[in-house]
């Protein structure tokens, strides 16, 4: 997902993540608009993660036990340094997979 977005805008990304498979998320925008952030929820609007709650981390791993559609949220928070005036940037969400590999004994 890439989406131009001003300081408190968000953009939403709705995909299905399947069961037995490791997942990498992955935030960047452009310095100007301050802290991004991005959330996990899943289809009924519960908050699965929420990068807030990790050091504003622009990135997380997490596997899937059962298949389900999570909606990922992610904006700018306009919060700057600089105290500049907010213009629009471009925010990039990327989304990784892999089938988790097997351990132990089979």
């Amino acid at each position: 997902l890439v989406a131009p977005l001003i300081p408190g805008e968000s953009a939403d990304l709705s995909m299905t993540f399947y069961r037995g498979h490791d997942y990498r998320v992955i935030l960047c925008g452009e310095e100007h608009l301050g802290e991004l952030e991005f959330k996990i929820m899943d289809s009924k609007g519960n908050e699965l993660f929420n990068n807030k709650d990790f050091e504003m981390t622009q990135d997380w791993d997490f596997s899937m036990t059962t298949t389900k559609r999570l909606v990922i949220v992610a904006g700018a928070s306009g919060k700057t340094t600089t105290g500049q005036a907010a213009e629009e940037g471009c925010v990039n969400l990327i989304v990784g997979n892999r089938k988790t590999p097997k351990t132990g004994f089979y």
